[in-house]
């Protein structure tokens, strides 16, 4: 592994265990066994190391979704893939994952607060996009699609922290069959 991937490794741990605030290039150097000026070379500071993490990881997420849909045949069969990756994502990569959908921004610079939601609005766009497709299909219903993706989103952060108390593969597979009969089948019955 280079030192610039050991050194992403090692920061999304210490950055998911004390947090962005309490976390500190010191920290990360000695998780990682190496000096503090090895993470000055290839990071100008704290926050373009976090940056780093996050878009990437993002950008991943992005990517494949746009893979899943290119190959899928219909919006439906496209989202079920979609929600299934970012659960097994979150469930094999969870330290990243609460990185992610982290909302405590305490020692955050402005900089970094605006750049943490460019990155989660290019995320929330690319499902929204997946979405918007299916209801010109007419799979989806004519909503605001952004905050639809925001609410899938945040039932899946919710749904993945409760899972990884108890990551059993039977469990996990009753999760995802309920998160998509809530996606394709509501929870409320109307009444008659």
């Amino acid at each position: 592994m280079s030192v610039k991937n050991q050194i992403l490794d090692t920061a999304v741990i210490v950055f998911s265990k004390s947090g962005y605030y309490t976390a500190t290039v010191d920290d990360i150097a000695k998780e990682a066994g190496i000096a503090k000026g090895s993470i000055y070379y290839h990071f100008k500071s704290k926050e373009d190391l976090f940056i780093t993490i996050i878009e990437s990881g993002i950008n991943h997420i992005i990517f494949t979704f746009d893979e899943i849909t290119k190959a899928s045949s219909t919006i439906n069969e496209a989202t079920a893939k979609c929600i299934d990756f970012v659960m097994e994502y979150y469930i094999q990569y969870p330290a990243l994952c609460s990185l992610f959908f982290c909302e405590n921004t305490s020692g955050m610079s402005d900089a970094v607060i605006s750049r943490m939601k460019n990155i989660k609005t290019k995320l929330n766009q690319s499902l929204a996009s997946l979405l918007e497709e299916g209801s010109k299909c007419g799979m989806v219903h004519k909503i605001d699609f952004e905050l639809a993706a925001v609410l899938i989103y945040s039932m899946l952060n919710g749904v993945c922290r409760k899972i990884l108390e108890d990551v059993s593969a039977d469990k996990l597979l009753d999760t995802k069959e309920v998160v998509m009969q809530t996606l394709f089948n509501g929870i409320l019955i109307q009444s008659k």
